[in-house]
């Protein structure tokens, strides 16, 4: 059989599982999922350092999604799979005998067993004909705990066995009940029936033509060698689904006991008794999620899942919507250019997502969208701020009688603004990106044992341009700005837009001679710190006095306090 390579692309399809959420969202497991025990299998092999392991498993979906799992996870570990064999579902003993040969010729000499009871009895038989030894098997759940396995006969051959098995549990009073199950208490439970034949070897039914075993007489009494079905000592699989059961019992139950008006579903209803969905029983647990405006209050000596909602002090939590765009309609937001302002917000926003951009492996596309992104965003941004500019000091000059400056600056004429003050700054980008774009470069010149990926500006002459625009456009908005700052009224937008040009231009002067003197890796350091803080700096300014005003002075949050009419 071919051997894969582990070390080249192929990747084995993921296991099958309904374990799904999207597409199976009522569906729970009674015992762990198989990738659970395939992923134990990969660690174990690792933690003993075997690196050369063989694979044998059955003829159906357990044996082969268990393998796809169990190559997924050994792939870049330096396991190696030495080979794979199926023991065909209808048994075949040449075929076996062909598996046994190639796992004692092989250097392997650790093997890894996905197979269920039945086709590996008669394997194993055939394998002790053999006299097979020096094997260290790793067994999967389906067969590392069988009783039929743990016979001296198979000692010298399966001793040292390692396998994962199902969490085992007692289950109250399951011995009594065993003892009053019989085909005269459950006549229509056919694996009853049948359990009794396989037990006393009699047929229950009174009937000897199919089974050809004698009728039952009623008062059989248990055989020795079946004892094991009375055993319920530390039961694996029956325990786990007594879990199973007994959790869509409770369900089931919390469902029947439901008080009108006080039910898990919408508007607190109960379900119909009659008519349960699925997703309907799985409303457990122990205090619902505290709404808006409350907070989580901790019940003593209880787990935290309980706890009781408790309203939070007053000024701790907001439940209502992003301050400015909830009072959109308040006198501040609306003398101070609403549209203009949430362009503003928008532009602010991407220039705090631009320096995401700074961070990570240097490539040609990172490198030309790191340097025109932030020149574009805070081109939009400068931009905004200038036409709000020109807006408050039209706004104030067309009081003057028969001035009408305001009628160049309507909306149309502020989105004409914005629009060409970027155009330009797109425009300059574009002529940067076709001459002499940006790309990922090896800087060895700052420490010469180490080489540092970084991104070149490909032409300085441009990154300068791009970096002169956004300074031109900020100390017009400055110069603009500052001669509107003594223009009347209580809310003074110049004035606020004055401070917020001040500290953009600060940062952006001392970041040229940072920028120029940063080595190596430094640089990105830099330019996000300058991207950041001169962000920071105009949300402040700009947003900040309004925010203060809506929230903890809202009796100023009038048309004619804001233009200084008040007495």
């Amino acid at each position: 059989m071919e051997m894969p390579d582990l070390n080249s692309t192929y990747k084995p399809p993921p296991i099958q599982c309904n374990g799904d959420r999207r597409e199976f969202p009522t569906f729970f497991r009674v015992i762990p999922s198989d990738d659970y025990q395939v992923k134990a299998i990969a660690q174990l092999l690792q933690h003993f350092n075997w690196t050369w392991v063989g694979v044998v498993r059955g003829d159906h979906e357990y044996g082969r999604f268990a393998l796809q799992g169990l190559l997924r996870e050994l792939m870049g570990t330096g396991v190696c799979v030495a080979y794979q064999e199926m023991i065909p579902l209808l048994y075949d003993r040449q075929r076996a005998l062909k598996i046994i040969n190639v796992m004692q010729t092989s250097s392997a000499r650790v093997v890894v067993v996905f197979s269920a009871e039945g086709e590996l009895t008669p394997f194993l038989r055939d394998y002790m004909e053999q006299n097979v030894t020096g094997i260290q098997w790793i067994a999967s759940e389906a067969w590392v705990t069988s009783s039929v396995f743990t016979g001296s006969e198979y000692y010298p051959f399966l001793g040292g066995t390692i396998g994962f098995g199902i969490r085992k549990g007692q289950i109250p009073d399951l011995r009594d009940y065993l003892m009053t199950v019989d085909p005269w208490h459950y006549p229509s439970n056919a694996l009853v029936q049948e359990l009794w034949e396989t037990l006393y070897g009699c047929s229950p039914n009174n009937t000897t033509g199919k089974t050809q075993l004698p009728p039952c007489t009623g008062h059989e009494t248990l055989l020795e060698q079946h004892s094991a079905y009375m055993n319920t000592s530390s039961p694996r699989i029956s325990y786990n689904v007594y879990k199973g059961v007994y959790a869509i019992a409770h369900s089931m139950h919390n469902l029947m006991h439901c008080k009108s008006g006080q039910g898990p579903f919408k508007n607190s209803s109960c379900a119909d008794i009659n008519n349960i969905y699925p997703w309907q029983v799985l409303v457990s647990v122990c205090s619902d999620s505290c709404p808006p405006g409350s907070r989580k209050a901790v019940r003593s000596g209880e787990p935290l899942c309980c706890f009781d909602c408790v309203p939070c002090d007053s000024g701790k939590i907001s439940n209502e919507t992003a301050v400015f765009l909830y009072y959109r309609n308040t006198p501040i937001v609306r003398v101070n250019n609403s549209e203009l302002s949430f362009f503003i917000l928008l532009s602010l926003t991407l220039c705090f997502l631009c320096a995401l951009v700074f961070i990570g492996e240097p490539t040609d596309w990172s490198c030309m969208l790191r340097h025109t992104a932030f020149s574009i965003t805070f081109s939009l941004c400068i931009s905004c701020i200038l036409g709000k500019t020109l807006v408050v000091l039209a706004a104030f000059t067309a009081t003057r009688p028969g001035n009408n400056i305001m009628k160049w600056l309507g909306p149309k004429q502020q989105r004409v603004i914005i629009f060409s003050c970027t155009l330009v700054q797109v425009i300059i980008c574009a002529a940067w990106l076709i001459a002499a774009p940006p790309f990922p470069s090896r800087n060895h010149e700052y420490q010469q044992p180490k080489i540092i990926l970084e991104c070149s500006v490909g032409s300085d002459l441009a990154f300068w341009c791009v970096l002169g625009y956004i300074g031109l456009l900020a100390c017009l908005c400055f110069v603009l700005a500052f001669l509107a700052r003594k223009l009347p009224g209580n809310f003074n937008e110049a004035k606020f837009i004055t401070f917020s040009m001040l500290i953009f231009c600060a940062v952006w002067l001392a970041f040229i001679p940072a920028y120029v003197s940063s080595p190596g890796k430094f640089t990105v350091a830099v330019e996000i710190f300058a991207i950041l803080a001169s962000s920071f700096g105009l949300l402040l300014c700009l947003f900040a006095p309004k925010c203060y005003i809506i929230l903890v002075k809202p009796e100023k949050n009038t048309k004619h306090h804001l233009m200084g009419k008040e007495k």
